[in-house]
C-alpha cells in the first residue's frame, strides 16, 4: 500500500497533467477539439478496450491516465463536480482519484472512482456503454430542474 505523501504527489501530478492527457486524447482521436458527447465518450471507451491488453505496464499506466483524465473531464463538463484523492485508509478506494460534488446543489452524489469504469471496460462487464450512461444521466438531469448543474468547462 502506497503511503499518503506518495499518493498526494501522484495525484497532483495527474491534475497538473490533465491538459496534456486531453491533448493526447485529441491526437489519438484525430480531432482538433473535443465535444465530450456520448458518441465521443463511447469512441474513447472502444479505443481503450481495443488497446489496454496490448501494452506493457508502463504503456498501460500512460493509457489509463489519458483515459481517466478524459472520462473525468467529460463527466465534469456535463455534471460539474471536482477531482478528489481518496485518503481514508478504511475505504477500499484508498488512493483512488475520484470525482465528487457533481450533479448540482442538493444532488445525492456518491464519490466516483473512475478507475472502476476502466476496470469494467477491461472486464467487458458494463451494462451499457459509458457514453450511453452519460446520455441517460443527462436526460435525468434535464428532467430534474431541482438540481441546477454547474458544468466545469476549463479543459478544451
Amino acid at each position: 500500500m502506497k503511503k499518503l505523501p506518495q499518493l498526494k504527489e501522484e495525484y497532483q501530478q495527474f491534475l497538473d497533467n490533465i491538459p496534456q492527457y486531453i491533448s493526447e486524447v485529441k491526437t489519438i482521436l484525430g480531432k482538433d477539439t473535443l465535444s465530450y458527447s456520448s458518441d465521443e465518450v463511447n469512441e474513447v471507451q472502444f479505443y481503450y478496450h481495443r488497446n489496454y491488453a496490448k501494452l506493457d505496464e508502463i504503456g498501460l499506466d500512460d493509457l489509463r491516465k489519458r483515459v481517466k483524465a478524459y472520462f473525468g473531464t467529460a463527466w465534469l463538463w456535463h455534471f460539474g463536480g471536482k477531482w478528489r484523492l481518496e485518503t481514508h485508509k478504511g475505504y477500499d478506494t484508498y488512493g483512488a482519484i475520484c470525482i465528487e460534488e457533481y450533479g448540482g446543489t442538493n444532488y445525492p452524489w456518491v464519490a466516483m472512482d473512475i478507475q472502476h469504469w476502466l476496470n469494467a471496460v477491461e472486464r467487458g462487464d458494463l451494462m451499457e456503454n459509458l457514453g450511453d450512461s452519460f446520455a441517460r444521466q443527462q436526460r435525468y438531469q434535464n428532467l430534474s430542474p431541482e438540481y441546477v448543474l454547474t458544468p466545469v468547462r476549463n479543459i478544451q
